[in-house]
């Protein structure tokens, strides 16, 4: 099995490729040197547009109490955009919208869904318009209390509970007490690339988000061992995620 770690910093234009973003072919993209390139062996070019909100309170993309899913994705495309990277907390998995983050006038066929069914909605939207989609890790506890608002976390971790996260890293960063260990956000990876296996609207998985935000002594490392290693749950994640979904693209932020 091949494992492509994808650095953050390859999704730059080629210089095969026109600067004008254009739609991506249909299926999967795979790596070939430092280009990423289509079913047909051409280089692509991702543009995408990020989308926050389910990495905080909301536990779903902000402006869905403002705006119609559908319309703003085609808007998305309007601008130049051929995909969406949305930043997600491990909460997005076990959790539900917060209350008035729907508007049920704009979009009522999200009412009454868990988060992660807005989600796949999303995700099906995303198919219908023309638009591809990445799935990118911030944090564990939806950010800071009491108002969660989301972003990077603050320990700079991918985990917040069990080895590697004692002492200044407890929990979170943010004094939110830690429930995801390295072991649970390994199996929230693999049960997103189960629910979206053969859908390639979902082209990529970025494993955590900015992972050198963490404070010194974090123990945060690349290849040194330990349960701060990022190159090693970068190749454990990866391997459990491509073993269930082997065509996605894996992202790995360097720190």
């Amino acid at each position: 099995m091949r494992l492509a770690l994808i650095l953050l910093a390859l999704l730059t234009v080629p210089a095969a490729v026109s600067a004008q973003p254009r739609a991506l072919p249909d299926g999967y993209l795979s790596t070939r040197g430092s280009q990423i390139v289509g079913s047909d062996g051409n280089p692509v070019r991702i543009a995408a547009v990020g989308w926050n909100g389910a990495d905080g309170a909301a536990n779903v993309p902000q402006g869905l109490d403002r705006v119609k899913l559908r319309p703003t994705m085609q808007q998305m495309l309007s601008a130049g955009f051929n995909t969406v990277r949305i930043a997600f907390s491990d909460r997005v998995l076990t959790g539900r919208p917060a209350r008035d983050t729907i508007d049920r006038l704009r979009n009522p066929d999200l009412i009454g869904l868990t988060a992660l069914e807005v989600l796949d909605k999303i995700v099906q939207t995303a198919s219908v318009v023309g638009l591809r989609v990445i799935l990118d890790h911030h944090n564990n506890e939806g950010g800071p209390p009491p108002m969660r608002l989301g972003g990077q976390q603050p320990s700079g971790l991918w985990f917040d509970l069990g080895p590697g996260s004692t002492g200044e890293d407890r929990g979170d960063g943010t004094g939110n007490p830690g429930t995801v260990t390295a072991e649970t956000f390994r199996a929230h990876w693999v049960a997103l690339a189960r629910r979206y296996a053969n859908n390639p609207t979902v082209i990529g998985f970025d494993l955590h988000n900015e992972p050198s935000g963490g404070p010194k002594g974090n123990g945060i490392n690349w290849g040194e061992g330990g349960p701060t290693d990022l190159h090693a749950m970068c190749t454990q994640v990866g391997g459990a995620i491509q073993a269930v979904n082997p065509d996605v693209l894996i992202i790995c932020e360097g720190y």
